[in-house]
C-alpha cells in the first residue's frame, strides 16, 4: 500500500476551482495522464465515470467511483483499472473568497503479491507524486491562462 498528500494553495474562489474540477469532461484539461473521459455526473455516491489514461506510453481504461462528495469542499474516488492498484483519491478544498487550499491524499489498495508488494513501496509513490504535482500545477496553469475564471 502506498499513500502520497500534496496538497498547493491558489488564487480562485474554492467553490468555483471545486465546480471546474470535479466536472469529469473537464479532467483531460489539467488532470495528468488522463488521455479522455466518458461525460457523466459524479454527484451521489457509487456513481461511475470511464475514461483512459496514458501510462508508460500504453492508453489504459480506468472506471472512478464517487465515494464521498461535499459540495464545494470534498471529493473522494476509488479509480480502478485493470494494470494498476486500485487507488482512493482524497482531494479536499478550503479557504476563503479568492484563495483555496487543495490537498490531496492518494493511497493505493495492499496487493497480496509479494512482488507488487515491492512496487507498491518503491516505484507506485514516485509514480503518484509526480501526477498529482503535475495536475495542481496543471490546475495552476489554467487559472493563470484564464482557463478557469477567478471571477
Amino acid at each position: 500500500m502506498a499513500t502520497v498528500s500534496l496538497q498547493t494553495e491558489l488564487p480562485i474562489d474554492r467553490q468555483r476551482l471545486f465546480d471546474y474540477v470535479t466536472h469529469p469532461e473537464n479532467w483531460p484539461s489539467f488532470y495528468a495522464s488522463v488521455v479522455s473521459v466518458e461525460p457523466g455526473p459524479l454527484s451521489e455516491p457509487g456513481d461511475t465515470v470511464t475514461g483512459k489514461y496514458k501510462l508508460l506510453g500504453k492508453v489504459i481504461d480506468f472506471e472512478a467511483e464517487l465515494v464521498d462528495r461535499r459540495d464545494g469542499s470534498l471529493m473522494d474516488l476509488i479509480v480502478r483499472s485493470s494494470v494498476l492498484p486500485d487507488v482512493r483519491q482524497t482531494w479536499r478544498y478550503a479557504g476563503d473568497e479568492g484563495e483555496v487550499r487543495v490537498d490531496v491524499t492518494l493511497t493505493t489498495t495492499e496487493t497480496e503479491h509479494w512482488f507488487g508488494r515491492i512496487i507498491d513501496r518503491t516505484v507506485i509513490p514516485g509514480a503518484l507524486e509526480r501526477d498529482i504535482r503535475t495536475t495542481l500545477d496543471s490546475m495552476g496553469g489554467l487559472i493563470a491562462g484564464g482557463a478557469i475564471a477567478v471571477m
